[in-house]
């Protein structure tokens, strides 16, 4: 039997559960103590609830698999990354601190003349020079985009969407798939199990049968025992008249 089909735990116990014959585990009372044993289990064991699963066999390889620990690793790649960053590690303390978020400076994008005290500074008209050239950059990328927008807009979406309908496709493929296997592993199981049922009930009932012998077989013994015993003493008590008699 292979390791997906029959697993032994780390003591060597052999978890051979039967869920498509075993409906005792159906009872509420039953499954209280079930529970009750397991969590008493639990809480004498130095283990975590995810230290059970080391001793579980490992799981096939797949691409969809792989395509997601891939994703995992860089994503604690990244994670890793950015944590060392001074702003991160800037945002990070706020959070746990509590502290609302930073408001963003928005006088940077805005143009507006100096103060009324400050009109003959040369710094602050360059300053308004510069804020307003970077304004007027700003909006003629602006209507670049919009012009690109209105001319590549549509294409450039049904594209989009045909990607997203064919990434779509190939999902609900895969989770056919596996709904296949799932289905088709849960028919095997159950097909398995009632015949194991089967040869179950025939071996109990040849149990019970030769436990119900042996109690006959030891009753009947008992009852020879017994009848061997009263056969003793009924000689024992005929050998001592005939002892008494022969010495008269």
């Amino acid at each position: 039997m292979s390791d997906g089909a029959r697993w032994r735990s780390s003591d060597n116990t052999v978890v051979d559960a039967l869920p498509y014959v075993d409906h005792e585990y159906a009872d509420p009372q039953l499954k209280r103590e079930v529970e009750r044993l397991i969590d008493e289990e639990m809480s004498r064991s130095s283990k975590r609830p995810v230290d059970f699963l080391q001793d579980l066999p490992p799981l096939p390889s797949s691409n969809l698999l792989q395509a997601r620990n891939n994703l995992a690793f860089l994503h604690a790649f990244l994670t890793l990354a950015l944590s060392e960053g001074p702003l991160v590690a800037k945002a990070l303390e706020r959070l746990r601190a509590g502290r609302p978020p930073l408001a963003l400076d928005l006088s940077r994008y805005g143009v507006q003349a100096p103060p009324v005290g400050k009109r003959n500074d040369l710094y602050e008209w360059n300053d308004y020079l510069r804020k307003a050239k970077v304004q007027l950059e700003y909006q003629t990328m602006r209507i670049e985009n919009l012009e690109l927008l209105l001319q590549y807009s549509g294409n450039t979406w049904r594209a989009h969407n045909q990607r997203l309908e064919a990434y779509f496709s190939k999902l609900q493929s895969i989770a056919r798939a596996f709904s296949q296997q799932i289905e088709s592993l849960n028919r095997d199981r159950k097909l398995n199990q009632q015949a194991a049922a089967t040869v179950l009930t025939h071996l109990r009932s040849q149990w019970v049968e030769i436990c119900q012998k042996n109690i006959d077989i030891d009753a009947a013994c008992t009852e020879l025992e017994a009848e061997i015993e009263s056969l003793h003493e009924q000689a024992s008590q005929r050998y001592s008249s005939w002892s008494k008699v022969s010495k008269q």
